[in-house]
């Protein structure tokens, strides 16, 4: 169907074209854009103006929360805490030693349920080992050697802070993501004694509360 936009005009000769008797105006065709489209067009500008916002408010959340990343690192190094939990709020969701869907027969690690892009802190100071992507069920991760021998091993990161070199206590090297075989956003976190294989792997909420954390 077309739509004309309807002009004023004095010629009488377009009015009896149109047919309309005893009226002195008459029409120009013009294409004009139908009231539905109008409607159609608005609620696209919503919608990417929604899309946005949202985008804005996501790269200002993760940047405060990077923000305050720094500054625990900072804090870390005065109060000279040798240990750290390696993300904030957050909440525990796989624990180790489960079996189920998730896991092949046994859950090495401990899950940490956290917001996408939330820092995550090496729990002492060591040194990066490995960081990259492992395959399909870590996704993005990065292992950190620690002077006692032990290793820390960071998975399903959205992104990397850090791949290579010396860190401290609280350093961010990394932000939570789902890469890898995850149903959400979380930190999974294993700990591996004298830089073992993932079967020497121990309970990392033991592990912690042993150097006086409290996950």
């Amino acid at each position: 169907m077309r739509w004309w936009r309807i002009l004023v005009t004095s010629s009488a000769a377009a009015v009896a074209l149109l047919g309309v008797a005893g009226v002195g105006t008459a029409v120009v065709v013009d294409p004009a854009v139908p009231a539905p489209q109008k409607a159609f067009h608005r609620q696209q500008a919503l919608a990417h103006d929604t899309i946005h916002r949202a985008a804005v408010h996501r790269a200002t959340v993760q940047r405060a929360a990077r923000t305050r990343a720094v500054q625990k690192a900072s804090r870390l190094r005065r109060e000279h805490l040798p240990w750290t939990l390696p993300v904030e709020s957050y909440h525990l969701t796989g624990r180790f030693g489960q079996n189920g869907d998730r896991w092949s027969s046994f859950h090495h690690g401990l899950d940490f349920a956290a917001p996408e892009g939330s820092p995550v802190y090496a729990v002492a100071a060591g040194t990066i080992i490995s960081a990259g992507w492992d395959d399909a069920a870590y996704g993005r991760r990065i292992k950190v050697l620690h002077d006692d021998g032990t290793v820390t091993l960071y998975a399903h990161l959205s992104g990397f802070a850090r791949r290579s070199g010396e860190v401290g206590v609280g350093t961010v090297i990394g932000y939570v993501g789902s890469t890898g075989n995850a149903t959400g956003p979380h930190l999974h976190l294993e700990i591996r004694p004298d830089g073992g294989s993932l079967d020497s792997s121990i309970d990392p909420d033991e592990w912690l509360r042993d150097k006086g954390l409290d996950p």
